[in-house]
């Protein structure tokens, strides 16, 4: 494949784009062992021989779908992940990081307007959340910079 030095600027963008994904998704991801042990840790407040509430059987699959979706990102099986949030959002709608790692997907397919779509409801789920915020703001200016880059041309 051959680019003119008009493509040059996009394709420096898409390189960078996917260097962020692949950084972002293993960053933010923990391990089923790692909620284990965060659900087997007992408050202070709890009073002794009782357990906290567990998450519904499909909230529990959907994270296990969302984690296996960031590892297939990573490994730039990029139709694959999408599929899995997708399934994963199917479940447990109310997961805003599913939303945020389908607009990864879009994003690294080059398709926008989805990406941008998934984008906004990952901040309606995760704009509040402060461990997200920051990523979300940052996924949403990536877009809309790439979008007026694709305008320009």
């Amino acid at each position: 494949m051959v680019f003119s030095k008009k493509d040059k600027p996009i394709c420096s963008l898409l390189v960078a784009l996917l260097l962020w994904i692949t950084w972002g998704c293993g960053v933010q991801v923990q391990t089923a062992t790692q909620k284990d042990q965060t659900k087997n840790t007992s408050s202070p407040h709890e009073k002794p021989g009782t357990a906290s509430p567990q998450p519904p059987p499909h909230a529990v699959a959907s994270l296990q779908l969302t984690e296996h979706g960031c590892r297939l990102l990573e490994n730039k099986k990029i139709d694959d992940a999408i599929r899995l949030f997708e399934r994963a959002i199917g479940l447990n709608p109310q997961n805003g990081e599913n939303y945020y790692y389908l607009a990864e997907g879009w994003l690294a397919k080059g398709r926008l307007q989805q990406a941008r779509e998934f984008s906004r409801l990952a901040v309606l789920y995760l704009g509040d959340n402060p461990q997200w915020k920051d990523k979300v703001r940052t996924q949403t200016e990536t877009i809309l910079e790439a979008l007026k880059m694709l305008e320009k041309r």
